[in-house]
């Protein structure tokens, strides 16, 4: 089977977490909510660290299956989070701030 049958079938198995936020609808299983939160974390230390980024987008995109965020790496790093802290403002030149002008 070609690798990305394979990661699409496993896409289809395991939804981005939507049916484990309405437990109205789903009642989600434990390990359900446990993968949502997790893929949500994931999510957010995305925000912060390109390599998380690039392992996010590899498996939306089924270039790789779920199973490289079992990396000891990647589990760590979602425990730690995004490792550049969140903007306060747009990062702008004081050219670019010039051009929108910023009153």
């Amino acid at each position: 089977m070609d690798s990305g049958l394979v990661y699409a079938s496993r896409a289809y198995q395991a939804p981005a977490g939507l049916p484990a936020t309405w437990p109205i609808i789903n009642c989600p299983s434990h390990s359900e909510r446990a993968a949502a939160y997790f893929v949500d974390r994931l999510t957010y230390t995305a925000t912060g660290s390109s390599r998380i980024a690039r392992a996010v987008t590899d498996v939306v995109t089924l270039e790789a299956g779920p199973e490289i965020f079992a990396h000891p790496n990647n589990l760590i790093a979602a425990l730690r989070g995004p490792l550049k802290p969140e903007l306060t403002e747009p990062p702008l030149t004081a050219e670019e701030r010039q051009a929108v002008d910023y009153a």
